[in-house]
């Protein structure tokens, strides 16, 4: 298998895109046995013993709300709000919505949204994600340890120093010339004065080589030559070098420290590489794989342009691993457009991808009850957000009138941003445009100055800028602008190291755009508000219905360890 193996495995766990990839050729997800799947999803939703009373925040119909559920949320609400926000959240508030959303949930369940096979399709997905994560961890990831042994030895071999003498030229005839010039005896500092290498010297003027800081091939050469000796024309993007070993020397003792990160997480790397794929070939040699040989041989797309659209259509089987099948149409339709020539690479990726679903489904991660928690969440979540498409959204209807009644009743919502008229006085040091400032308060014509002493583009016409929006000038102006009556001077404003004096000349009314022109923003307000009517008008219904119990001592524990 080899270093494309190892990188395919790896790339299976680190990037969501392949395993979605993954799960998305033809109909290979749903051939992982799909029945034993959702019945296991289904399963979990009661099966989690019941949580300790103190870690219960509320029961809905009997039904516990823990502190893990809402830390889950939080944590969700945290990545759409930002990190800063989190301590100033009402606890009691979260605890109430998550109680919403636990009665949606419950009343989704009662009209089987959860067995609707979109819900199920997703369930399905998220176990089998979630168990390639635990693999990877289980078998890759928690067996890679790197040693202090191993990370000295790297440094000595890697930033072992080779002092040299360098002589580059630009073709590679050149450096031939000076090659037969050196054979005949003439020294080499003649050439590398006359030739300088354009790579920086180190603090001692000096040269420096490591195997980490030069091109294979440029190490390659030098790493081979004793003291005094001389290395073959070396080329290099569009340079040829010459290069004569001075000395060799061990890595300074005190640079370890300065690298030790960097270089264990590099070890580490190359293990989890060599790792991922020493056991995706184990997995390969144990997997009961099938592939069709002849007929990989005969998909040609070489005879005309039908002959792609013939391909797709083949039901055929043309792998498999286990009883997840790949058709030959399905595999076609993986294959670049008209071209054939990447079969044995698209196949065996599929045929990677199969074997560690395979192996990941098998060990059943999600028996484990923190695994089985998790999936609850996610899974709720789903059902949460197909309820609210399904029985809210989908029922609001919007009539044109209602737009345009909702246009004319909310009027300011619509305004046009206004727009500014300035004069500006730009200097180049706070003390002349602190002596200009003096001078306007004073009674100086601002156009004056303007024309006389500002060293920007608007000077010869008095400093008058054209008509902007408040968004369109710099941060300093657009934080004071508002500040401005027209006639108004601002105080001296640092911008990019100049300094600028702006004086307000007009500003315009804020018009009120044409319903044209928001008629979108207009329907998605009022469909904002229908939503808004419907949900609160459900979930009342929902909470008149319900058996509500709050553990108020527990909620408070929570809010302050929250705060503190």
């Amino acid at each position: 298998m080899g270093d494309a193996v190892a990188r395919s495995f790896s790339k299976y766990f680190h990037t969501g895109a392949a395993i979605i990839t993954s799960m998305n050729m033809g109909s290979c997800m749903k051939s992982f046995h799909p029945a034993t799947v959702v019945l296991v999803a289904a399963a979990l939703v009661g099966c989690a013993s019941a949580p300790p009373r103190n870690s219960v925040l509320a029961y809905v119909d009997g039904d516990p709300l823990t502190r893990k559920d809402l830390e889950y949320a939080l944590e969700v609400a945290h990545r759409r709000e930002g990190l800063s926000t989190a301590r100033e959240l009402d606890v009691p508030r979260y605890v109430e919505k998550l109680i919403d959303d636990r009665l949606i949930v419950q009343e989704a369940r009662r009209m089987g949204i959860d067995r609707e096979a979109e819900i199920r399709e997703k369930v399905d997905a998220y176990i089998l994600r979630e168990s390639v994560v635990h693999l990877y961890s289980e078998e890759v990831l928690e067996r890679v340890f790197v040693t202090d042994d191993e990370i000295s030895d790297y440094y000595r071999k890697n930033y072992e120093r080779f002092i040299v003498d360098i002589i580059e030229t630009e073709s590679e005839e050149e450096a031939r010339t000076i090659v037969h010039a050196l054979n005949t005896g003439r020294p080499f500092e003649e050439f590398s004065d006359r030739h300088p290498a354009s790579v920086a010297r180190d603090e001692k003027g000096d040269y420096v080589v490591t195997r980490k800081s030069a091109a294979a091939s440029v190490f390659g050469a030098i790493e081979k030559l004793s003291p005094g000796e001389v290395s073959g024309v070396v080329g290099h993007r569009d340079r040829h070098y010459l290069f004569r070993l001075i000395r060799r020397e061990e890595a300074p003792e005190d640079g370890l420290d300065l690298v030790r990160v960097k270089i264990e997480s590099e070890i580490r790397k190359q293990k989890v590489d060599e790792r991922s794929g020493a056991y995706l070939a184990r997995l390969r040699q144990d997997a009961p794989v099938t592939v069709d040989e002849n007929i990989i041989g005969q998909i040609r797309f070489d005879e005309g342009s039908d002959d792609r659209d013939r391909w797709l259509k083949d039901t055929r089987t043309l792998a498999s691993v286990g009883d997840v099948v790949l058709a030959v149409g399905e595999f076609v339709a993986m294959l670049p457009q008209s071209d054939d020539s990447a079969k044995e690479k698209v196949l065996n990726r599929w045929l990677d991808f199969k074997i560690v679903d395979r192996e990941a489904l098998s060990r059943h991660y999600e028996d484990d009850p923190d695994f089985r928690a998790k999936l609850n969440r996610y899974e709720n979540e789903l059902i949460k957000n197909a309820f609210l498409g399904s029985v809210i959204a989908s029922r609001i209807t919007i009539a044109d009138e209602e737009v345009e009644e909702y246009y004319e009743g909310h009027r300011d919502e619509f305004l046009m941003p206004a727009e500014y008229r300035v004069q500006q006085i730009t200097l180049n040091s706070r003390e002349e445009a602190e002596e200009v400032l003096k001078s306007l308060g004073e009674g100086a014509q601002f156009s004056w100055i303007a024309r006389t002493k500002s060293k920007d583009a608007y000077a010869a016409l008095g400093g008058v800028m054209e008509w902007k929006r408040k968004d369109e000038f710099e941060n300093p102006v657009r934080d004071i602008i508002d500040t401005l009556n027209p006639g108004d001077t601002s105080p001296v404003l640092a911008i990019d190291g100049m300094y600028r004096i702006i004086r307000l000349m007009e500003k315009s009314a804020r018009e009120v755009w044409k319903l044209e022109k928001v008629k979108d923003q207009a329907f998605r307000a009022v469909y904002r508000e229908k939503f808004r009517d419907r949900y609160n008008e459900a979930l009342g219904e929902l909470r008149t219905k319900a058996d509500i119990e709050l553990n108020e001592k527990a909620i408070q524990h929570f809010e302050r360890m929250f705060k503190e």
